[in-house]
């Protein structure tokens, strides 16, 4: 492994190819590819099962620094601990950060209970976010 190389490149190479990737996450290897341009980032959401396709070899860490992992594996103590054990959070004043909103969507990929619950605003923010980032895509 070269030490430049992208993460999902890595996971990729590990599952086989960037299309055998894409199957899996149920995506098209074009939005794999997507996902390393600058500015963009791998959703949340498909950190946990690029975790497990990989084997752990590539954590959610690495493709979203942005996000609070530790909170998903409860591991304020221990970073190693595997996804998805959650703890309780509180809301940040009064509604979900963008990093907070997309571990919420984590959880619900990893089948982990939310450690918070979501209003109306962070899902019509949330949605707003998404269809800005498929019109920027596009």
């Amino acid at each position: 492994m070269s030490s430049n190389e992208h993460p999902l490149e890595r996971a990729a190479r590990l599952v086989g190819s960037q299309v055998a990737l894409a199957a899996a996450l149920g995506v098209t290897k074009a939005a794999v590819g997507q996902w390393r341009d600058p500015g963009r980032r791998v959703p949340a959401e498909h950190c946990p099962e690029i975790e497990r396709l990989t084997s752990g070899e590539v954590r959610c860490e690495e493709l979203r620094p942005d996000v609070s992992w530790g909170v998903l594996r409860g591991a304020a103590v221990d970073e190693s601990a595997p996804l998805p054990a959650v703890v309780e959070v509180p809301a940040a004043n009064g509604g979900l950060t963008e990093a907070e909103l997309d571990l919420h969507i984590a959880q619900k990929a990893a089948d982990a209970p939310p450690a918070w619950p979501l209003t109306e605003g962070d899902l019509d923010r949330h949605q707003a976010r998404k269809q800005e980032e498929a019109s920027r895509a596009a």
